[in-house]
């Protein structure tokens, strides 16, 4: 009994009995909360993915829709003609259905990436309920939203494995098509999931524990793949599409137009043509998804075993199919929230059609309710038994759904739809099922219906763990964890628990100083969050308007989906999370976190470390604002900022290559990086950005001005342009064509695969060009320059630079300063310039020269080409015929191999010819001396007969 009160007590406060449930079944179970029956019946649950409640529109369309096994089940049990999803969304409906929770407790009120076991202990549903009660579950195919094989093993005993390869089995679709005939030899999911189901059936005996099998089938849900039969059961050319005029929407509010998914789809259908195809497509998924139902009833009828099981049938959420120029859900009115429910059950008189509104929030406590189990009263939901054993009209009974912060009640024949800003729709969903008109302005409505409806609105939101009132200017929440519907323009105070709240234009959150974590989902063009809030989204849909978001001095989270942005954060430590769309954000102060999957945005962040990651679009990201020092002429100091472009995700930056650079940076001479903004990019991302991760060969070009402080830069794929700016920074190039602009610091930067531009400029420099055709120049400073392969050009420019050719066949220029020159295997040009260097052709023939200064030449493995210049130069030219080029009077040169097979060539307008050069040469020793003190060229280990053979003058 603890357990029980302390379940229901926990799922009354919302989220925090996410530990506190663990720590009831660590010493308990559900079967201790659920009394296991001893006559417990087989149970088959079927549910199917956006199905509209079939049987209102079976000759809507100028052809009939067929049904005959969904017909043959109903046939047998229960139908409930009003049955009613609690969102119109895949994710909610589920999470709601399966956990008997409301979206008001789950806090899934839309189409969101968040998962229903990431909100709810994910023993908070009835499959686990029912094997706690000692049933054998097994589930195959979409039951949960989340249908991955680890969350499917927690919950069943035995599954279907969701992600096995299996020949034949379709996995694409032409994208150009809005419905596909599967190919022959061909088969989709449903068909594997229906044979699976088919033998577990057929498997099962009596003297087996009770079997609860649930089968979620995919079909009518798009894509519209299914065999061409299915297809021939609807010709286009008999098919009557709903009446399309713009008064189908004259009665709706410009609040629902603003944020009207895709126009409804129904611009994008019409534009193209696709408007019957569309049609045939739904109608003809629907027959298939029928035929594979049929095939589950055969089994079922075949066993004895289940002769008496209990089956249940219902799909997640309803379908505007063209009516209110619409082709899809994510809508209040009637058809998107009607959804067919059937329960067959010897209690159940067969073929009966119950009228009474019901919510799929009833499915939890009825099955157990059938099944001979206790029923929680944590759960939102009320046992249908009564109605299925007593067919009739229970007039009293009011169900309620919810879509981002607005509400609709169904209530005997009325429908009120109470929208997030205050506005309203009344419709009568007997005699107006296809929502045409409201009603909502006529007298008789305005006067009495509409109060009475919102009081009870109200009472159920209430009920379900929600706060609302639709007709005062001042709301007050709850102590505990509240879901906040802020109708129009009133003030809504939160408590002290993690409260969610739903904004309008006008609408105002007021939240205290430590009152929980609290999120705000904004229906407002242009948003300032309010004190206190921890937590923003926009409201899902903007058809193409921008979001302007205005953010306070504290730590906010900002996330904006499915529309552009304009995101002013100010100060504080900030996330914010931009989808797909056009942005422009300035995180302003403050240790901030940017992920942006959309295009051509723009971040400007503060003086302090920021993280900024992009997507596969064309990005301009400024890393510090313009700022300007206090007081004036003081010294600005600037943390570092972390910059990826291209969709490369904080998960990608631990794998092995990326945790080896970042785990080192702080112990690279010059170089650190603000963990704070490291901390972000790996720990603070929920769940969701982990996964945003893309090929980086296919990003697109980007600006990047790192701006101020030490920065670390990942620009990924496309041809990008980056300014490190001041500091010492870190800057991948990625794929692409590259230009990377080191400016004033001591700078990393790596060029990547592509033929890449890359500039130290002041500073002490390390530059790698990596793949491809590079240009490196150092700048100021002691500069080391890596080129690897590809036939690259390196430019120390000043300071005493160490430059390495790589791979190809490259030009090494060293600049002023004492430089060392590599060039590695290739036909390289060397070239020292001012300064005492030393230059190493490596393998290949190579075109060597010292330059100014005291210059050591090496030519290694190949026909070199040596010239030492002004100054007291060392020539070796290595294996192979070399040929060593001596100015007379510049200096004192030393040759330390010369034989042969090399030459040797003077170039001096004091001589006309080498045998007056060979007067000026004497045997000294081993060697060879030419010249006069101070002037001269020492050959080492040879003698006058070789060198007089092998000289030339020029």
């Amino acid at each position: 009994m603890y357990c029980n009160s302390l379940l229901q007590q926990i799922v009354r406060d919302g989220f925090h009995f996410v530990f506190l449930i663990a720590a009831c079944l660590a010493t308990s179970t559900w079967s201790t909360v659920i009394a296991q029956s001893p006559e417990q019946r087989p149970i088959i649950a079927i549910v199917v993915d956006d199905l509209f409640a079939y049987d209102h529109y079976r000759n809507t369309f100028g052809v009939e829709l067929l049904t005959p096994h969904l017909d043959r089940l109903s046939s047998r049990g229960a139908t409930f003609a009003n049955a009613y999803a609690p969102i119109p969304v895949c994710n909610g409906s589920r999470a709601a259905t399966m956990t008997g929770l409301s979206p008001f407790r789950t806090k899934l009120h839309m189409a969101s990436p968040t998962q229903w076991n990431e909100l709810v202990p994910i023993e908070q549903n009835w499959v686990s309920a029912m094997g706690a009660a000692g049933y054998h579950t097994a589930g195959v195919g979409k039951v949960f939203h989340n249908s991955a094989n680890a969350v499917y093993r927690d919950i069943f005993e035995s599954i279907y494995d969701q992600f096995r390869f299996e020949p034949g089995v379709l996995v694409k679709t032409d994208p150009g098509r809005i419905a596909n005939a599967l190919a022959a030899g061909k088969s989709i999911k449903d068909q594997r999931y229906t044979n699976w189901a088919v033998q577990k059936i057929q498997n099962h005996r009596a003297d087996q524990r009770p079997l609860l099998l649930t089968v979620g089938l995919v079909r009518p849900h798009r894509p519209f793949v299914v065999p061409q039969e299915y297809f021939d059961l609807y010709p286009q050319s008999e098919i009557v599409l709903p009446q399309d005029t713009e008064g189908d929407l004259a009665d709706v509010s410009e609040f629902y137009k603003s944020f009207r998914l895709q126009d409804g789809y129904h611009s994008h259908l019409v534009n193209n043509g696709w408007t019957k195809e569309f049609v045939q497509g739904y109608l003809a998924s629907i027959t298939f998804a029928d035929a594979q139902i049929g095939r589950i009833l055969d089994a079922i009828d075949g066993n004895l075993a289940l002769a008496d099981a209990t089956i249940v049938f219902w799909s997640d959420n309803g379908f505007e199919l063209g009516h209110k120029r619409t082709y899809n859900k994510f809508t209040l009115w009637e058809a998107s929230s009607n959804v067919p429910l059937i329960v067959v059950d010897p209690s159940a008189t067969p073929g009966s059609v119950n009228e009474t509104p019901v919510s799929l929030l009833d499915i939890f406590p009825t099955m157990l309710e059938l099944a001979g189990e206790t029923i929680p009263s944590a759960l939102d939901g009320h046992s249908l038994l009564d109605v299925i054993e007593n067919p009739g009209n229970h007039d009293d009974d009011a169900v309620i759904m919810t879509m981002i912060g607005s509400i609709a009640i169904r209530w005997k024949e009325l429908r009120l739809i109470k929208y997030n800003d205050g506005t309203i729709e009344l419709y009568n969903s007997v005699r107006d099922r296809l929502s045409r008109r409201n009603i909502s302005t006529l007298g008789v409505h305005s006067l009495t219906t509409i109060p009475n409806l919102l009081e009870r609105m109200k009472q159920v939101v209430a009920q379900q763990g929600g706060v609302f009132d639709g007709q005062s200017a001042v709301v007050n929440g709850t102590s505990g964890d509240d879901a906040l519907m802020v109708n129009g323009l009133q003030d809504v105070y939160g408590g002290d628990g993690d409260d969610l709240y739903f904004l309008a234009d006008g609408g105002n959150a007021i939240e205290a100083v430590g009152g929980g974590y609290d999120r705000v989902v904004f229906a407002d063009f242009d948003f300032t969050i309010p004190d206190h809030v921890e937590y923003v989204r926009n409201h899902t849909y903007a058809n193409g308007r921008t979001f302007r978001v205005h953010g306070n001095d504290f730590g906010n989270e900002i996330y904006i989906a499915s529309a552009k942005a304009d995101v002013s954060a100010a100060g504080g430590d900030d996330v914010i999370d931009l989808g797909f769309g056009f942005h422009l954000a300035d995180a302003g102060a403050g240790n901030d976190l940017i992920v942006c999957q959309g295009r051509a945005d723009l971040f400007a962040g503060g003086s302090e470390g920021d993280a900024i990651i992009c997507g596969i679009q064309s990005d301009t990201v400024w890393g510090d604002k313009a700022i300007e020092p206090d007081p004036p002429g003081a010294a600005l100091q600037t943390e570092g900022d972390l910059i990826i472009a291209d969709g490369v995700s904080p998960i990608d930056l631990l794998n092995a290559d990326m945790k080896y650079r970042l785990g080192n940076l702080t112990n690279e001479a010059g170089y650190s990086l603000s963990t704070e903004a490291l901390r972000k990019a790996v720990d603070v991302l929920p769940k969701r950005y982990q996964a945003f991760t893309v090929d980086a060969s296919r990003g697109a070009a980007d600006l990047i001005h790192a701006g101020l402080g030490n920065d670390l830069v990942f620009a990924q794929g496309g041809d990008d342009d980056v300014h490190a700016g001041k500091g010492d920074d870190r800057v991948h190039g990625g794929d692409g064509n590259d230009r990377v602009h080191g400016e004033e610091g001591a700078d990393l930067l790596y060029g990547g695969e592509g033929n890449d531009w890359l500039s130290g400029n002041v500073g002490d420099d390390r530059l790698y060009g990596e793949a491809g055709h590079d240009s490196l120049l150092g700048g100021s400073g002691n500069d080391r320059m890596f080129a690897d392969d590809g036939n690259d050009v390196i430019h120390g420019q000043s300071g005493d630079d160490v430059l390495l050719g790589g791979h190809g066949n490259d030009r090494l220029l060293g600049g002023v300063g004492n430089d060392q020159l590599v060039g590695h295997p290739g036909s390289d040009d060397l070239m020292g310039n001012a300064g005492n260097d030393q230059l190493s052709g490596g393998t290949g023939d190579d075109d060597m020269d010292g330059g100014e200064g005291d210059d050591q030449l090496a030519g290694g493995p190949g026909r070199d080409y040596l010239k030492g210049g002004p100054g007291n130069d060392s020539l070796s030219g290595g294996v192979g015929p070399d040929c060593f080029v001596i100015m007379s009077s510049f200096g004192n040169d030393m040759i330390d191999d010369f034989s042969a097979v090399d030459e040797l060539v003077v170039t001096s307008p004091a001589y006309t010819s080498s045998a007056q050069i060979m007067n000026v040469a004497v045997q000294d020793g081993d060697d060879v001396l030419i010249g006069t003190a101070g002037y001269s060229v020492r050959v080492l280990n040879t003698t006058l007969a070789v060198v007089s053979s092998r000289i030339t003058i020029q």
